[in-house]
């Protein structure tokens, strides 16, 4: 602010009134900020700082503080209802520790989940042995640890199986293998979202 009254010769007032709607004072900072900066990140989270430092403002930086919650206040987006939310088991925004959780109840043995983003992978390891995991979440040389990975990506591995063609032995796609592991990834994921 130093700089614009010195460069424009206008008193602090004035200055504030040319820029208003383009500069916002942040109490915070003890600062004047242009919109681009103030208005952005968690407005709500702004909004409620920048409250509970109204009481102890001086009476023109609280007109100015006022004036910059109006402002945040209108860009504070609108509540989505929860019905209306499409929360899916893999969004990697959610704590690993809730599917842990998940997993430590379906396999019913204690389960660590560790998320990678640097290569956007999951990483599910039991700490004991599960029935359910090795029996009832198996299928072919993949078993609940492995089918629980697939199920936080969204995807169905690629089971192989050897066949004899013309006397040679190659490995085509075991349909009924992948379907029988696409039937229980579809399980996972929706036992995850009825919770249990």
């Amino acid at each position: 602010m130093d700089y614009l009254t010195q460069a424009t010769g206008k008193g602090e007032e004035e200055v504030v009134g040319d820029l208003k709607g383009e500069i916002f004072y942040n109490p915070v900072s003890e600062e004047w900020e242009h919109r681009g900066k103030f208005i952005a990140g968690n407005v709500i989270a702004k909004r409620k700082e920048l409250v509970s430092c109204l009481p102890d403002l001086t009476d023109k930086e609280k007109e100015y503080t006022e004036e910059s919650i109006k402002a945040l206040e209108t860009v504070i987006p609108e509540m989505i209802p929860y019905e209306e939310l499409d929360i899916n088991m893999g969004e990697r925004w959610i704590d690993t520790k809730l599917y842990a959780d998940f997993a430590t109840e379906l396999f019913g043995t204690e389960t660590s989940v560790m998320y990678f983003d640097v290569n956007d992978t999951y990483l599910v390891r039991l700490q004991g042995y599960s029935p359910v995991a090795y029996n009832t979440y198996s299928v072919r040389n993949y078993n609940g640890e492995e089918l629980f990975v697939h199920a936080l990506q969204d995807t169905v591995p690629e089971i192989t199986k050897e066949i004899e063609r013309n006397g040679d032995k190659v490995r085509v796609p075991d349909e009924e293998a992948i379907q029988e592991a696409a039937a229980k990834i579809q399980e996972i994921r929706t036992r995850s979202m009825n919770g249990s």
